[in-house]
């Protein structure tokens, strides 16, 4: 016997169905488009937790006596993100956590590339 229904195609899913998964995918091509959302005064600095070893605060002697090298870095707890700054008294100076919390999302991760067909 000839089994005709296996060499039928899929059924297609119903109109909401297919309407939503469309939405989904444009949604997510968006995301992956989007920068980092109120991040950009991050860019061309440091990220004190990327060194080695991590640093957790902007508090450190040679951030402490150049006012430079302290601006340009920071440091996050999470998506909240500190920019390192420069205080300077009459007879001190130090590198402190930035006051304003600067909040960034990221675009979700891509999805892995499909694996390679064995030749």
């Amino acid at each position: 016997a000839i089994l005709w229904w296996m060499h039928l195609p899929p059924p297609s899913p119903p109109v909401a169905a297919r309407a939503r998964l469309e939405a989904a995918k444009a949604a997510r091509a968006a995301r992956a488009s989007l920068p980092m959302v109120g991040c950009a005064s991050l860019i061309g600095r440091v990220n004190l937790r990327s060194l080695s070893p991590p640093q957790a605060r902007c508090e450190e002697p040679a951030r402490d006596r150049d006012a430079a090298l302290c601006e340009s870095a920071y440091h996050s707890d999470g998506t909240v993100f500190y920019i390192c700054k420069h205080e300077r008294g009459a007879s001190w100076q130090q590198c402190v956590d930035g006051a304003v919390e600067h909040h960034c999302i990221f675009p979700p991760p891509s999805p892995p590339s499909p694996p390679t067909p064995p030749p």
